[in-house]
Formats: structure tokens, C-alpha cells, sequence
């Protein structure tokens, strides 16, 4: 509800918070998931044990995020290049600095790509009024103790308003 989700799936970290999503999505050899080159090494770690291939975006200077222009460019060379299909954008928001979400959700909607926030730096803030966790078709959240929700321990949560994703996220 904090987030204006329809569900949060618990899991045990982080990064399986991010396998998950992508797993449920089918994301595997061939395909490239562009994510910003100042991230943690598990958006990356993620997309190689499926067998996927990373594709560094570089960031903006001000916030650390995604630069919205160089993702527009990553994903029109990869298309031509022809050897990967461009399958997801994990768009991470860092230091309580959302990603720009409205941009990154409607490159995803237009390119026929799965649109995952990183919101484990970031939760707890908004864009535009509207809480990180509802932007992408998905939010991975990690309760690391080091992050803006942290537990005794580890653990993480998917958000998402799509119930079959849910549903999909509790199976997996």
C-alpha cells in the first residue's frame, strides 16, 4: 500500500528479487537488459546467470541514473547489430534519486520491453507523486541492512499491479 502496489511478493534477497522478475519473464541467452553502468554487481550478475547479456548505459552526472539519451541509443544499436534482442531495462534509482521513470516506461512500452525498477536505493521516494515500487511492470527491493528499508539481516520483495506476474513471482 506504501507504494500504491497491487502486490509484494516476499523473497529472500535483493538479487533474487531481480532473478525472479527476469526469470518470470522468460529473459535468457540472446537477449540484452540494459541497466546503468553505477550500479551494484548484482543488476548485472542477474542477466549472466540466465544467460543474458548485460548492456552498460552510462548515467547522468547530477544523479547517477540512467541517461535516458545513451539508453535510446544502446537499444538502437543492439537492434541493428542484430545479435541480441532487447528484452528488459533495469532502471535502478540511486540515493533516493528516482531514475526518470516516465521516460523509461514508455521507451519499454514502445520497444516491446520488460521494465524493471531497481528501487532498492530508493525506496520510499516519488516521482511526479507517485511512489517508487508503482513505475515499472515490476520493483525488485532489497531489505539489506544498508538500504532505505533494512532488516535484521537480508531479505527483498517484488512489487507489481500485474496479479499474474504475482502470482508467477510466489510459484517461482
Amino acid at each position: 500500500a506504501f507504494a500504491g502496489c497491487a502486490h509484494a511478493v516476499g523473497v529472500s534477497s535483493g538479487t533474487d528479487a531481480l532473478q525472479i522478475a527476469m526469470m518470470a519473464e522468460g529473459i535468457g541467452r540472446g537477449d540484452a537488459v540494459f541497466l546503468p553502468a553505477f550500479t551494484y554487481t548484482a543488476t548485472a550478475e542477474v542477466p549472466l546467470v540466465l544467460g543474458a547479456t548485460p548492456v552498460f548505459v552510462d548515467v547522468e552526472a547530477e544523479t547517477f541514473n540512467i541517461d535516458i539519451a545513451d539508453l535510446e541509443a544502446r537499444i538502437a544499436a543492439v537492434r541493428k547489430d542484430g545479435r541480441l534482442t532487447p528484452r528488459a531495462v533495469v532502471g535502478v534509482d540511486l540515493f533516493g534519486l528516482p531514475a526518470d521513470w516516465r521516460a523509461i516506461t514508455a521507451i519499454c512500452a514502445r520497444e516491446g520491453m520488460f521494465a524493471l525498477d531497481d528501487a532498492a536505493q530508493g525506496f520510499g521516494a516519488a516521482l511526479h507523486g507517485k511512489r517508487l515500487g508503482a513505475w515499472g511492470d515490476a520493483a525488485a527491493l532489497s531489505f539489506y541492512p544498508t538500504k532505505t528499508l533494512g532488516a535484521y539481516g537480508d531479505g527483498g520483495a517484488l512489487l507489481t499491479n500485474d496479479a499474474a506476474r504475482a502470482d508467477l513471482y510466489r510459484s517461482l
